[in-house]
């Protein structure tokens, strides 16, 4: 999978399919700055990404926050058909 993955340029399986997608993001994960919230949106589309920004987390967020992840989780996926 590994010699694959690096063998394939991202371009060409990056916006292959159309599922929906849900961005879990904690609001002061230092990997995962504020100025980049909605960088999937824009790639992607806001008909097929949902954000979820969890207040007061960091970058360890389901283990900091395992109710608000699995709440977005849970959310997302009742929204699905």
């Amino acid at each position: 999978q590994e010699v694959a993955r690096d063998a394939t340029p991202q371009a060409v399986y990056w916006k292959s399919g159309s599922v929906p997608l849900l961005d879990i993001q904690a609001e002061f994960d230092p990997y995962r700055p504020r100025e980049t919230q909605n960088q999937l949106i824009e790639e992607f589309g806001p008909q097929r990404v949902t954000v979820v920004v969890v207040k007061g987390a960091s970058h360890a967020l389901p283990v900091e926050n395992p109710k608000a992840a699995a709440e977005a989780l849970v959310s997302f996926a009742k929204k699905l058909k």
